[in-house]
């Protein structure tokens, strides 16, 4: 099956110090070996490196992005579309 994944770190104090990154791949695991999940998918601001970062080193690959999809504080962004065949 498919399954689909998002996270929040809502305290900045501890961004960058790889917990999203360890948090998606428990995710992941779980997803392939007790639910039996054949692909994950997420997706994330444009402008959001931190997020994409962390799915990317997650083994998440770039799959497309959706231009202009939100409007995020009042002006056009875009959606970076992210997947991982587990």
């Amino acid at each position: 099956g498919l399954g689909a994944i998002g996270i929040l770190i809502g305290e900045r104090a501890i961004h960058g110090q790889g917990l999203a990154t360890t948090a998606i791949s428990m995710l992941a695991a779980v997803a392939r070996d007790q639910l039996g999940v054949r692909k994950l998918s997420a997706g994330c601001y444009a402008s959001n490196q931190g997020s994409q970062r962390a799915f990317t080193k997650a083994g998440f690959v770039v799959e497309g992005i959706r231009a202009e999809h939100f409007i995020l504080d009042g002006k056009p962004e875009s959606m970076v579309l992210l997947g991982r065949v587990l």
